[in-house]
């Protein structure tokens, strides 16, 4: 397994979060994005829906640029025809931070919806996937003190929101790396 694999398998099976410092989800889905311009088929659009007001977070940006990299995967892999893959954060009336992933895929049925986030569940062909993915995205999440729903219709595309605690004002946000 390569080492990201196994020290996300770990941090999974731990439930913590290394490396905690004050983060910027804007900072970070900008990385994601550019990273996914060069990987991406050229069918699927990239659009950031960026909120200078969001603010940061606390936490890992490893772990979290690990997370929308699992979630963009799965998006990508939803829109085989192309589509709209769209990162959008927002900060919330109650001062949280909202991190949106939407796609404009296939989308789920709702038993599949049902066990998306149980380990091992996959709906890929053999070889494909390990069902570990979503798992690994909701652990992470809830190791950064922050809540998780997938709302999804067959044919009308995917929505996974992230809210996230946000930390003071005055705490500048770590660069990636």
């Amino acid at each position: 397994l390569p080492i990201y694999m196994v020290k996300s398998l770990l941090d999974f099976a731990r439930k913590d979060v290394a490396g905690e410092r004050s983060v910027s989800l804007n900072n970070i889905l900008e990385e994601e994005a550019r990273l996914l311009e060069r990987t991406i088929p050229v069918n699927i659009a990239i659009k950031l829906d960026l909120d200078s007001g969001a603010g940061t977070i606390l936490g890992d940006p490893d772990a979290l640029s690990l997370v929308l990299m699992n979630l963009c995967v799965n998006a990508a892999d939803a829109m085989p025809e192309g589509g709209l893959l769209t990162l959008r954060t927002r900060r919330l009336l109650d001062g949280r931070v909202l991190l949106a992933v939407e796609d404009s895929g296939t989308g789920m049925a709702p038993n599949t919806l049902e066990h998306a986030l149980d380990p091992f569940f996959t709906t890929k062909p053999h070889g494909k996937g390990t069902g570990l993915g979503l798992s690994l995205v909701y652990s992470t999440v809830k190791a950064h003190h922050g809540e998780l729903s997938i709302q999804s219709r067959l044919g009308r595309g995917t929505t996974v929101e992230m809210r996230f605690p946000t930390t003071k004002a005055k705490d500048e946000p770590a660069a990636l790396g």
